[in-house]
């Protein structure tokens, strides 16, 4: 304290009227700046007038900004102005050099005591600040895509690295520039670490001035472990690391002080101001002098300008160098699997299909006013071209397309897209963006980057798969956001015919209008729909081609001429007749270029004798064009053929092939070649239908409106039922012909989807059309119980009996198994309502079930439709009867499974970290899932597919909910904010700023209109969800809040908080109501009933309880194991309470409080459950991000025998004949290998069971306890025949090869020999520093070798208890040890990825084995050639295994061979293969490994045993 009062002492102000009288307060001057002699009154920096921006140096060709931060208690000016000078030396000393960069400065208030009252602001508050006040300065001088590098002094380093992780993922596309420009920071004396100066805010106030305040919050960031500090630096290594795991430079160089402040010591250390693996160069002056250059001969500018001048030559060479980007194979490979199509060639393609572009059917738009506006202003750059169908549309925008091509710079580039509704590659949002993107980086190949960061991780599936429009929207976004991409054209043709996820692809253009190097050319149909999402923005242009009616007709009048020419040269017409032809049509086309072609395409195959005849008899109009050519086709030869295509042309869902459309044509006898004979009757089918590259549509999509509505008597002379009744029909017929097992022959079971290459000819390519959408046909039939119906609804009984694994292996195949569950879905509602007793509705029920379950599996692993599925489905499953003789014949021993279906209907996977909340939309259709990886989720329930991730927390999801209307959902993170999302566009509406730092539960009440949000505090928050303002506050006065729920008529609302109370509020007058008092501890939930009577709360303190919400008195405490409760719901009827806790969901009797059921299946801990709005599912989320959806009808089946808790260990007798396996439920149970069946239970222990293991002999068991104790088992009587004494926690045991010694490890790094016949403690060994992972005895019993979590492996001799050896070499902690048959070697394994074979005597290291993950025992074989581990054997030794089928070749490493098991990613192996997939709630917690035999404990208790032949499993 004296040192600062040395330091900082005081001055008197000068007299004043004012302060004459005010001699006996005591008068100090400010504390000065870190940086500064004080400033001129002028500029006294308790004002305003130094926070923001200011430019120091302006260049028009700059192509990059440096801009400077300062830190504590200085500002833009005089933190960079060296003592004695009065300009800032950026000014003046980097210009010279750095010609072309933009210098700026910004400041903000960060003083820590000043007159009045110090700047309140968080250090988040500045970060925001930067943030958007940089964003706006860039944006204006239109610099948002130039590179930007910022140099920061002191806390001027946090709150850049905090405004750029708040523009990393803010909602707010305009806001991400700064992080996408950002190229490097310059730390100048940042304290990483926290600083000595975070002192201060210790000092009492009387030593600083009465009159001034303190910022302690800026302060207290500064101290050292600082949790808020090490959380902005957590988030800045996080960025480092993806941005270079992405392939993007990001530049850091840290400068820190060589001298202390004067009085007061060094005030950054370099420990404190440096980053590791980064450059760091010391600055001879002290902290506030490190800044202050006098001159450029300063040694510390000429360092820091070394810096700067390297990195602004990067980027300007990066700025350069883009276009001259080279791809690699891998680059190409990606393009490759990007291109769904080329929109060159649709271009070309559609531009010959109507007889080419015509240059004067076009010119007119350019001198258009609107196209001009669009053109020439800046601030409108989105362009929308309407009109009725016909009109040109199409060629227009390919007559734009070339004048823009012709013109743009060097500079610019232009991208387009053609939808067509009759072309399933083009007729849809993901193959708008896939030809988007293709196009611009064709054009410009750096871009590829951005395609790579998603395609490296997910391959070309992530272009087709269920989640392609979102990784493809942000590729697309990203590249747009490019700053080499200095401005782009996207051209996007007939959004109208854009098929499927229009609304996504409107929702997009609309965001991404908003930025301006971005100009936008659209056109569609007069559809209000698509008006009125291009009405939420502002800056469009509208060119409406019904309001330039002159310009379009000269348009056609000029097409007409041109056509007319062409006919006359191709027939030869004379003068006459082709002025006949040229007025007829100048006098019928009514503006409509469609007309006119079709015209001219009926001429052109007219002879011509017959021109004048046939030409008076082309009506004027689309619709009496069309009229005609149906009264031809009706009076044709091939009538009935052809209408019979046109029938079913017109009900089919997509545009389909030549071998397609053969399923449906009988061809005539007498016409050779089925291609060709279809060619020629296409042709037949007047000029209705298009042929384009093998793909059969609609010439044109009113052609196909008009068959369906103005000639339905002739093409559905029965009725379209008819027609429907006979696709469904051949649809069947065709795929029972074609559908087998292994169709492509892939062999592997393991095979994944990717990995798939279709074979040449594909034989499901006739029949891919038929595997989607038979089902959407048979239902259009609206089958009933008539003869036809029946005699439909027997072949569809007889097609799954035979063939329901074929289609669904065949749908895998063609990335459609979320389309079949779909199907299954409704054939089962369909057959519900008119057969639900008959055999084929359970089967088909059944089948349902099973395609739900097994989704994930059949998705990725065609074959594993025959293998996993089958085999972890009920034993009385349907489907599983039905195709018993297609199990896996390689597996001999099956595991058992429960009889019937369970509970639980499907299972969702997709986050990469834990579910914390779940939630139902209000029609209870899809589910939303929060996740500690930052995102949420959006489920559909019908197909099990993730439709949106919602992406822009910076931190995990503590709370999801739905607005009741369910249009938007809530979600409350860690990052201290709530965000609205819209469901549809999934587009963040709003984010709200919560008052602390994280938010850990929200609320919607009944009306929508608020949403009440809770942060680990005293203060529950209301807001106004239209204007995103908090509109109250409810303030308890003891304990943090950890929960909140509105009451169904909103009048209350039920806190629960850490101090266990609940507290009722009233919602209109925010006054407190009532508590309920009786937990003891934490209330984690709370939920109303519907009828707002009763409350339900659940609590750490291990209870659930109902309470009367009117007298607040508790009805009753719900039974249930002792378990901490996280969620808890009431159903919508009232009747029902559920709750969660542990791996458990109980559902009660609300009345009676009796548990009526429990639902069992997840793996890991469930955070979040709730009711569907019908209150027949529940769906749960749990710590392993697995989401869950049961019915909330059916319970645990629990006809498996198996342990009620977790299993903790399991093992094989020495002959493989037995298992042994312990439990958290404190029990051992003895399995016969072979069947599978449990011959026996042990019990005897007090508390969960750690180790098992069988003695040498197998007769015995040796069993530990976190009871402390050992016991000795018989294994003929089951009974205990010895009890060790007590020791510390047990983690392994082992048995000397003579079964008198026993070794144990402790948790605590101690080792203890026990005598088994006596029970005495022999000895204890100590020399591990933490717990022991595996002991084991050498061969003759001399010694014992123990693996530590300490990373070490220790030699122990048995008879002194002497430690022989330490060996530290592994990276990771021990997972297993053991010593070969001989005693001459070690083996160790452990997380870190590597096995290491030892020489037991010399301790020498005789060979690594890297890349086996995942090992957790290991054992050397009787021969000591092979190693034995739970993943396969190994063969190491290729000396000794020379003559042996398993030895490495001399160039090959050792690798796995046998059955193994793989316990990160979930399969049993075979020669490291993936054979057999395991369902998340039977992936490995406990395993073991004998010969051909695995067992698995589960947590659920369940013991999977698995038998297997010799046979290989790809035989």
């Amino acid at each position: 304290m004296e040192k600062l009062k040395q330091y900082f002492p005081r001055r008197k102000r000068p007299q004043t009227a004012y302060n004459q009288g005010m001699n006996n307060q005591s008068q100090e001057r400010d504390l000065p700046s870190e940086y500064s002699e004080p400033l001129p009154e002028s500029i006294q920096p308790t004002t305003s007038s130094l926070n923001g921006v200011e430019v120091f140096y302006d260049c028009a060709e700059a192509t990059v900004d440096i801009c400077f931060v300062h830190g504590l208690t200085g500002n833009r000016i005089s933190t960079w102005t060296a003592p004695g000078q009065s300009t800032p030396w950026p000014k003046t000393l980097l210009p010279p050099v750095l010609s072309k960069a933009r210098i700026l400065s910004y400041g903000y208030n960060a003083y820590i005591v000043q007159k009045s009252v110090a700047s309140s602001n968080r250090l988040i508050d500045h970060a925001k600040n930067l943030l958007n006040d940089l964003t706006t300065d860039r944006a204006c001088c239109s610099a948002s895509s130039r590179p930007l590098i910022f140099v920061a002094h002191s806390l001027g380093g946090l709150v850049c690295k905090e405004a750029i992780r708040l523009s990393r993922n803010n909602p707010e596309l305009h806001l991400q520039g700064i992080f996408k420009q950002v190229k490097g920071i310059i730390f100048m004396g940042t304290p990483h670490r926290g600083a000595w100066m975070a002192n201060w805010a210790k000092i009492p106030a009387s030593a600083l001035g009465l009159m001034k305040s303190t910022n302690k919050s800026l302060l207290g960031i500064l101290e050292t472990d600082n949790q808020f500090l090490e959380a902005i630096q957590g988030s800045f290594w996080e960025m480092v690391r993806e941005l270079r795991e992405g392939g993007r430079r990001f530049e850091v160089t840290c400068f820190f002080e060589e001298l202390p402040l004067p009085l007061v010591g060094t005030v950054v250390s370099k420990e404190s101001a440096t980053l590791e693996g980064y450059n760091s160069f010391s600055i001879y002056a002290d902290h506030r002098e490190m800044v202050k250059f006098h001159s450029a001969e300063d040694n510390g500018f000429k360092r820091l300008l070394g810096e700067l001048v390297r990195w602004h030559a990067q980027v300007s060479t990066a700025t350069i160098s883009y276009q001259e980007y080279e791809m690699d194979e891998r680059d190409r490979q990606c393009l490759m699997d990007l291109r769904a199509t080329d929109p060159r060639h649709d271009k070309k393609r559609i531009e010959e299909s109507k007889g080419g572009l015509l240059a004067d059917s076009y010119r007119w738009v350019l001198q258009n006013d609107d196209f001009q506006t669009w053109h020439n202003d800046r601030q409108r750059p989105l362009l929308w071209v309407k009109g009725d169908p016909g009109k040109g549309k199409t060629m227009l925008l390919c007559g734009i397309i070339d004048e823009l091509e012709k013109s743009i710079s060097n500079n610019e580039t232009i991208c387009y897209f053609f939808c067509q509704a009759t072309d399933q590659r083009i007729n849809n949002a993901t193959a708008v963006l896939r030809g988007l993107i293709y196009l611009l980086i064709d054009r410009q190949p750096s871009l590829i980057s951005h395609v790579r960061t998603q395609y490296d991780t997910g391959g070309k599936q992530v272009f087709s798969d269920i989640n392609a429009w979102v990784a493809l929207s942000e590729i697309f976004t990203s590249i747009l956001d490019d700053p080499t991409l200095k401005c782009a054209y996207v051209v996007i043709d007939a959004l109208d015919e854009c098929t499927k996820d229009l609304s996504r692809l409107l929702n997009l253009v609309v965001k991404l209008s908003a930025c301006l190097r971005v100009k936008w050319i659209l056109s569609s149909r007069n559809w209000p729909s698509i008006e009125n999402h291009l009405n939420s923005t502002m800056q469009k242009v509208r060119l409406c081609l019904e309001l330039n009616k002159s310009s379009v007709s000269a348009a056609v009048v000029a097409y007409i001429q041109f056509k007319v020419e062409c006919l006359g040269k191709q027939k030869g017409y004379k003068d006459e007749i082709q002025d006949a032809v040229h007025r007829y049509l100048l006098s019928n086309a009514y503006d409509t270029f469609l007309w006119v072609a079709l015209v001219c395409q009926e001429l052109a195959n007219t002879p011509r004798w017959k021109t004048q005849e046939k030409l008076t008899a082309f009506p004027p109009g689309l619709d009496a064009l069309y009229s005609r050519m149906i009264d031809q086709i009706c009076d044709s030869n091939d009538s009935e053929l052809c209408k019979s295509i046109l029938a079913i042309m017109s009900l089919v869902y997509r545009p389909i092939s030549l071998e397609e459309l053969a399923v449906f044509v009988d061809i005539p006898s007498g016409l050779s070649g089925i291609r060709e004979s279809l060619e020629e009757i296409i042709g037949h089918c007047g000029s209705f239908l298009s042929l384009q590259k093998n793909t059969v549509s609609f010439v044109h999509q009113s052609a196909q409106d008009y068959l369906v509505t103005c000639a339905r008597a002739e093409i559905f002379p029965s009725g379209p039922r008819e027609v429907q009744q006979r696709i469904t029909s051949l649809l069947i017929e065709v795929m029972d012909r074609t559908l087998r097992r292994d169709v492509y022959g892939l062999r592997h079971p393991g095979h994944h989807i990717v990995e798939v290459k279709r074979p040449n000819p594909d034989p499901l390519a006739p029949i891919q059309y038929a595997c989607v959408y038979w089902v959407d046909h048979f239902c259009e039939t609206k089958p009933s119980l008539d003869k036809v119906g029946l005699d439909e609804i027997r072949k569809i009984d007889a097609f799954f009996r035979k063939h329901l694994l074929h289609w669904l292996e065949a749908l895998s195949l063609l990335y459609g198994v979320s389309d079949g569950v779909i199907a299954l879905k409704k054939l089962t509602g369909l057959l519900k309502s008119i057969f639900s007793e008959s055999p084929t509705f359970g089967l088909i029920q059944d089948a349902h079930q099973f395609a739900l379950f097994n989704k994930n599996v059949i998705n990725n692993t065609p074959l594993q439709t025959y293998s996993s599925a089958l085999l972890f489905s009920p034993t009385h499953s349907l489907i599983r009867e039905l195709f018993k003789d297609e199990e896996p014949d390689w597996i001999t021993t099956k595991p058992v499974m429960e009889t019937d279906w369970g509970a639980c209907i499907q299972t969702l996977e997709g986050h990469a970290k834990g579910v914390k909340s779940v939630a139902f939309s209000p029609n209870g259709r899809q589910v939303a899932s929060g996740s500690c990886d930052k995102t949420i989720k959006l489920w559909d329930l019908g197909s099990g597919a993730c439709l949106k991730t919602l992406e822009g927390h910076s931190d995990k999801l503590n709370s999801v909910s739905f607005s009741p209307n369910g249009t938007q959902i809530a979600s409350g993170s860690d990052d201290g904010t709530i965000k609205l999302w819209d469901l549809s566009s999934g587009a963040c509406l709003k984010t709200l700023e919560c008052h602390g730092d994280r938010l850990f539960s929200l609320a919607f009440p009944p009306n929508g209109l608020q949403v009440a949000s809770v942060s680990p505090d005293h203060i529950i928050e209301l807001w106004d969800v239209c204007r995103g303002v908090c509109v109250k506050t409810l303030e308890r006065y003891r304990g943090q809040t950890r929960s909140v729920a509105f009451s169904p008529n909103g009048t209350q609302l039920a806190s629960g908080s850490y101090d266990g109370i609940i507290t009722l509020w009233d919602v209109g007058s925010g006054t407190y109501l009532r508590t309920l008092e009786g937990h003891t501890i934490v209330v984690d939930a709370v939920a109303f009933s519907p009828n707002s009577t009763q409350i339900v709360s659940g609590s750490w303190d291990k209870t659930t309880k109902l309470w009367d919400a009117r007298s607040g008195t508790c009805l009753k405490t719900l039974e249930m194991p002792s378990t901490y409760m996280t969620s808890v719901a009431f159903s919508p009827d009232s009747a029902l309470v559920a709750g969660c806790g542990g791996y458990v969901i109980w559902i009660w009797d609300a009345g009676s409080g009796d548990c009526l059921k429990t639902l069992e299946g997840h793996v890991e801990i469930i955070c979040s459950m709730a009711f569907s709005p019908n209150g027949q599912q529940i769906v749960s989320g749990s710590t392993d991000g697995i989401v869950k959806l049961w019915h909330a009808g059916r319970g645990t089946i629990g006809t498996v025998e198996r342990h009620s808790n977790n299993i903790s260990s399991v093992a094989f007798s020495p002959n493989g004949k037995l298992v042994a396996s312990g439990s958290w439920d404190c029990a051992i149970k003895l399995w016969d290998s072979g069947s599978g069946a449990c011959l026996k239970t042990l019990r005897g222990h007090d508390r969960s069971i750690g180790s098992v293991t069988f003695s040498p002999n197998g007769t015995q068991i040796f069993s530990a306890s976190s009871d402390r104790t050992i016991k000795l088992w018989d294994v003929g009587r089951g009974v205990c025949v010895k009890t060790l004494e007590k020791s510390d926690l047990i983690s392994s045991v082992a048995i000397s090869p003579d079964s008198t010694q026993l070794v144990s490890g402790l948790y605590n790094g101690t080792i203890k020999l026990w005598d088994v016949y006596s029970g005495a403690c022999l000895n204890t060994l100590e020399g591990h520093s933490s717990r022991i992972s595996s002991v084991t005895f050498s061969p003759d019993s001399t010694l014992v070798v123990s693996g530590s979590w300490d990373e070490t492996i220790k030699f122990w001799d048995v008879g002194s208890g002497a430690c022989l050896n330490t060996l530290e070499v592994h990276s990771r902690s021990l997972t297993s040890v053991a010593i070969s048959p001989d005693g001459t070697q070690a083996v160790s394994a452990s997380w870190d990825a590597s096995i290491k074979i030892w020489n037991a005597c010399s301790g020498v290291c005789l060979k690594t084995l890297e890349n086996f993950r995942g090992v957790r025992d290991v054992a050397f074989d009787s021969t000591g050639s092979y190693l034995l581990t739970n993943i396969g054997i190994i063969s190491w030794n290729g000396s000794l295994v020379s003559q042996t089928l398993l030895a490495p070749s001399a160039d090959e490493e050792p690798r796995c061979h046998g059955y193994g098991i793989d316990i990160w990613a979930g399969w049993i192996t075979w020669n490291n293969q993936n054979v057999l997939w395991l369902p998340n709630e039977y992936r490995s917690y406990r395993t073991a490994v004998f010969s051909n035999s695995i067992v698995i404990g589960c947590k659920s208790g369940l013991v999977l045993i698995f038998g297997f032949s010799s046979k290989s499993p790809l035989e």
